[in-house]
């Protein structure tokens, strides 16, 4: 029988990696944590909550959610079985769900797993008083430090692993820099290391403190931009009239760089979504900008269109508006959610609140008016078609937002993710905020605090990161701080100094001359199985790819000698293939261990050296499951009696029974009796395949097909049928019947994923299966029977 260990363990709200004491838990045990929580440094009111879950991520990439209760002040949580069954260090995430708003907090937590029942430890009982190093301090010292800053730091180069390893001493100091939440000093410690760091202050977080405040003047001399005063916004216009009155305005001043386009409408037709592309003549990346998902929010709205005519009517002089301007193709959405617009509501007319009717953890923190089924809302659809028009083209994407009123102490939020280990966007978002709260703090005397928060919201932040693999953020402007008046100049200029800025540094970080994120720029091809980062003009970003399983190297070259402190260099890994990656012998891993990566999932690995190359700190940043490039085919090309051709993404169809053909800008059959097939190899098993079927007698999808051995999900005139054909067999696996309608357009889709089938026919799932054949096979596409008339539009095949 497993025994039971109880713990008594501290989270911080503001903590972005768990800093406490990391328990020992033996493997199969069952566990009970007892939490406190804090909000920097009080006590967090937990009685203003009313649920808790506790997110285990567990070594083989699954989660498991506990619900947990509120016990004397404490957070309890029962953990067992399913989470402690695999040794190894176990990364966790406490959630906590306030009653008033239904907004989620968040703090980390982690614990490890081992095997010897000997080790099992709990909390040691050593009465010393021990400090931990404030993170966020450490990132402001790595990043902005002067010559001074960083010979303090030299101070820690004797740590254990320099000990064990005099040769290493230097790099592992600036790894112990580098991940400063592992730095631990004791108060009063006579340790001549902890003394010389100390700087004869009391302990190591006080001489820190005096850091952050030379840091602090440091800062100030960076380039930031500090808007001209934004006038208050005018909350009385109607809709058709904000719209007139500020980007229709930029629009008639420059009608070669800004365009529209109608992408939507809310629910009831009345008030049409835009799409609004500021495009120069040669840009060098795409960032995509929503606002306005919820309609009371209007900083959002007004704030980015404040911040576009400063970059087109503004300071001409300011480089990084420049840039943008020049470089910088900026996809916008204005106002999502026209219908709350108008209304003056955080929901649309539908009471759906758009912002959790996105496809991703679907049902995973609450219902909180999220709509039936994804996508299920006009405007939620928008802003996916959108996505899909601009598939893989975007840098990053950001999300105006607001909090309300009576949030005031927290000034700010930034990345909104829920992956956040993850996201490359979201340590700069901390960055940004910790230097802007300060500043703020500083300039205006207020004691304003950041705040991080991440959740398993459906929302379109967490889609576009975690299902489209765009870094994303959701930003926050906490109203209240500057003026209790909703959106007046006072306000209006802050928020535009927070969005702006951050607009200002992702711009710059993904600009030609820094990160280069066009695929071509970025990706980098094994020659001779030798993976060659070559850092010359000033490229810091690379994808690299196991196209096959025969083992790589990597390598760093033409590293320049650069006159900041450190040099980073982030690598994107597709990992399709298991080969083994060999890095440089000058790299040293964070825990000294290289990491092991698992066919089918994408890495983040960035590599800091000090001292131009001759040494590189690897750190293993993230990792999430790799998703297949979408196969796209929309037919718009010239009309044929004879092929299908190639795809719009590049792919070429394959017509296995039949002759087919291209007329009108769809395809069809164009000759052939009995089944026609057509179908592209897309080389995935697992996936989500869709087609606009103009229905005449049968027409539908193929999917999984080895020869004449297939899956297929058609409509003919008794419904639509689910079927497993083989050489010699029909076997019926679902249907839904109904009586269609010829020359009527029905939207079909198959999610095949494992053994799990399902079948929608427009937009709705009518049939679900259950079937293991032909599970590996990787050809999809179309088909007909007996039918010469049936056409297809907007084919689409993507990972499941």
């Amino acid at each position: 029988m497993a025994l039971e260990n109880k713990y008594s363990l501290t989270v911080n709200l503001k903590a972005k990696r768990y800093g406490g004491i990391v328990p020992n838990v033996t493997a199969n045990d069952n566990v009970v944590f007892e939490i406190a929580v804090i909000d920097d440094t009080i006590a967090f009111p937990l009685l203003d909550t009313y649920r808790y879950t506790l997110v285990t991520l567990k070594k083989n990439k699954t989660s498991v959610i506990r619900e947990g209760t509120l016990v004397n002040g404490l957070l309890r949580f029962e953990v067992g079985g399913s989470e402690t069954t695999i040794a190894g260090k176990v990364d966790a995430t406490v959630q906590i769900y306030d009653t008033g708003n239904k907004r989620v907090s968040s703090a980390p937590l982690a614990y490890n797993i081992v095997n010897d029942p000997s080790l099992q430890g709990g909390l040691p009982t050593d009465d010393k008083t021990l400090v931990i190093a404030n993170e966020s301090l450490l990132t402001q010292s790595i990043s902005k430090s002067d010559k001074a800053s960083t010979d303090s730091a030299a101070a820690l180069t004797k740590s254990t692993e320099a000990e064990t390893n005099a040769a290493l001493a230097k790099t592992v100091a600036d790894l112990v820099r580098a991940e400063f939440d592992r730095v631990i000093a004791e108060a009063g410690s006579n340790n001549p290391e902890v003394v010389q760091a100390r700087k004869n202050e009391v302990n190591l977080n006080a001489r820190l403190n005096k850091v952050d405040s030379s840091l602090a003047e440091m800062v100030s001399k960076k380039a930031w931009w500090n808007p001209p005063t934004i006038p208050s916004a005018n909350l009385s216009l109607t809709y058709p009239n904000f719209i007139a009155n500020t980007f229709e305005t930029l629009r008639s001043k420059y009608p070669n760089l800004i365009s529209r386009s109608t992408i939507g409408t809310d629910p009831s037709g009345n008030y049409p979504i835009y799409e609004y592309c500021f495009a120069p003549a040669s840009f060098e990346q795409t960032v995509f900008i929503t606002a306005g998902i919820h309609g009371d929010e209007p900083e959002g709205y007004w704030g980015i269109y404040n911040i576009l005519k400063e970059i087109y009517d503004g300071n001409t002089t300011d480089k990084r508006l420049r840039y943008i301007r020049d470089k910088v193709r900026i996809v916008l959405i204005p106002v999502v959610n026209t219908g709350g617009y108008v209304n003056f509501t955080r929901v649309n007319p539908n009471g759906i609140n758009l912002n959790r009717n996105f496809d991703v953890f679907w049902n995973q923190a609450g219902s909180d008016s999220q709509g039936g089924t994804p996508f299920s809302q006009s405007e939620a659809l928008a802003v996916k078609n959108t996505i899909d028009k601009y598939n893989g083209e975007f840098s990053f994407h950001l999300d105006f937002h607001t909090v309300p009123y009576g949030y005031t102490e927290y000034g700010i939020y930034g990345g909104y993710c829920y992956v956040k280990p993850n996201s490359l966007l979201n340590e700069i978002m901390h960055t940004e905020q910790e230097y802007l709260i300060n500043s703020w703090n500083k300039t205006y005397s207020k004691s304003l605090k950041t705040r991080y928060v991440d959740s398993l919201h459906s929302d379109a932040s967490n889609y576009l990161e975690t299902v489209r693999g765009v870094p994303s953020t959701t930003l926050e402007f906490a109203t209240g701080n500057f003026s209790t008046t909703l959106a007046n100049s006072a306000e209006m200029t802050r928020a535009v100094e927070w969005y702006g800025n951050v607009l200002i540094s992702l711009a710059e970080m993904f600009s030609d001359g820094a990160i280069k994120l066009d695929k071509k720029q970025k990706t980098v091809t094994a020659l001779t199985n030798i993976f060659n980062l070559d850092l010359n003009n000033g490229v810091r970003l690379f994808t690299i790819k196991t196209d096959d399983a025969v083992a790589k190297t990597l390598q760093f070259s033409n590293v320049p000698k650069v006159p900041e402190s450190h040099l980073d260099v982030l690598v994107f890994l597709d990992y399709l293939n298991a080969a083994t990656i060999t890095f440089p012998s000058s790299v040293v891993w964070q825990n000294g261990i290289a990491p092991t990566f698992t066919v089918k999932n994408k890495y983040v690995l960035q590599f800091r050296s000090f001292d131009n190359g001759k040494h590189w700190i690897g750190s293993f940043v993230g990792a999430w499951a790799w998703n297949m490039d979408a196969i796209t085919d929309d037919f718009n090309r010239a009309n044929s009696t004879t092929s299908l051709g190639t795809a719009t993404t590049g792919q070429s169809w394959m017509a296995q029974k039949g002759t087919w053909g291209i007329n009108s800008n769809k395809a069809y059959t164009a000759a052939g009796s009995n089944d026609s097939i057509a179908v592209i190899d897309s080389g995935e098993s697992n996936v989500a395949i869709s087609v606009d079927v103009t229905w005449n007698s049968s027409g539908g999808i193929v999917f999984r097909v080895n020869g004449t051995d297939l899956l297929a999900a058609y409509v003919n005139s008794t419904g639509i049928h689910l079927y497993k054909f083989t050489s010699s067999t029909n076997d019926l696996l679902g249907e839904y019947l109904f009586t269609p309608v010829a020359a009527t357009t029905y939207a079909i889709k198959v999610i095949a994923n494992g053994s799990s089938i399902k079948v929608s026919l427009d937009g709705t799932e009518r049939i679900s299966a259950v079937n293991t054949f032909n599970q590996t096979f990787t050809k999809h596409g179309l088909r007909t029977f007996n039918d010469l008339v049936t056409k297809f539009d907007n084919f689409k095949i993507e990972g499941a």
